[in-house]
């Protein structure tokens, strides 16, 4: 915080992900693509061994599973655990131009807007000319995201420019203005018994999946 002067700062996914990947190349750290892990295997006194599915494997001093929230690393962790489950919520989301924020004088933060149903979300991800972000979580009402996945973005922008009509600028400006418009599922996860096992540990999504 005292780094950046704000609690928090929003990116990109694509712009973290090429971070780490730097650092990693930096660092001297072997990066691999393509796996599936299949089963781990913590043996006393010899290396934890993790296998892939195409039959390769890897050893280490241990293993942080940050697979998301299908983590097949938590079964491992907690085998008869809970399962991701769909919490009748799906999300529309995309870049938009940083101008439709800078005209609204909309400020550092990020700005959420609470109706009845469902919420509306917006604010800066990057300094370049799409650096803004904004999404719409809303119930699903019986459409779920595979559905709204299957449409095409003139249909997606007429549902959301219904969904918020009548919300305050810049909602349905900037609804107007995503270049695409992703749709997303809202999945949570019950509580853990423990985020360790062994040699083992989850971060992130695979640990605590956190519902809007």
């Amino acid at each position: 915080a005292k780094r950046f002067s704000r609690p928090a700062v929003n990116v990109r996914r694509a712009t973290l992900n090429e971070a780490i990947l730097a650092r990693a190349e930096r660092e001297g750290v072997d990066v691999a693509f393509g796996k599936r892990l299949v089963r781990i295997e913590d043996r006393a006194d010899q290396p934890i061994a993790v296998h892939f599915e195409d039959g390769s494997s890897a050893e280490g001093d241990f293993v942080i599973g940050a697979d998301g929230v299908h983590s097949e690393t938590r079964r491992h962790v907690v085998p008869d655990g809970p399962v991701p489950f769909d919490m009748g919520l799906v999300s529309f989301g995309g870049f938009v131009p940083r101008a439709l924020l800078e005209a609204a004088g909309t400020g550092p933060s990020l700005f959420m807007t609470f109706g009845r149903s469902g919420f509306f979300g917006y604010g800066y991800c990057g300094p370049d000319a799409d650096g803004a972000m904004c999404w719409s979580t809303q119930p699903t009402h019986g459409i779920d995201a595979a559905t709204f996945r299957a449409m095409d973005q003139a249909a997606l922008r007429r549902h959301l420019r219904l969904f918020h009509s009548g919300w305050h600028n810049p909602v349905l400006k900037l609804v107007d203005a995503l270049s695409e418009i992703v749709v997303t599922s809202t999945l949570d996860i019950a509580t853990l018994p423990t985020w360790s096992r062994g040699r083992t540990l989850l971060i992130g999504d695979a640990a605590h999946a956190t519902s809007p």
